[in-house]
């Protein structure tokens, strides 16, 4: 999902594979556990779950360099209501702690799938 010419890396959190397009000396934290936070705050939405709309969501977002989530954007989506809810939750996140790279904060955008299946 990089583009073109770009390396990735992935970066793991709580079993979580987030992909990033940067290298740095210090990736970016979660001030929380990221697999917990999705679990107690992603909504399957009730219009998607009735219409068997069900798949994966890529999303992208950048940290800055204070630590803020900015910019999320959709990658790739099965639908606009499961979209909709990524960017929620994405918009729910707290400060992380930022990525350091020679001795500085820099912003870094990651890539984060978030699986909509139903039970």
């Amino acid at each position: 999902m990089a583009a073109f010419g770009q390396t990735t890396d992935t970066l793991l959190y709580s079993g979580l594979k987030l992909t990033c397009s940067t290298k740095f000396d210090k990736r970016p934290e979660p001030s929380v556990d990221l697999n917990s936070f999705i679990w107690k705050n992603i909504m399957y939405p009730d219009e998607a779950r009735e219409g068997g709309i069900q798949g994966k969501v890529y999303i992208q977002f950048t940290i800055d360099e204070t630590g803020k989530v900015t910019k999320p954007v959709i990658i790739s989506s099965p639908h606009k209501l499961l979209s909709d809810e990524a960017i929620r939750l994405v918009g729910l996140m707290s400060v992380w702690s930022p990525a350091i790279l020679n001795g500085l904060p820099v912003p870094v955008t990651l890539i984060m799938p978030l699986v909509f299946k139903m039970q």
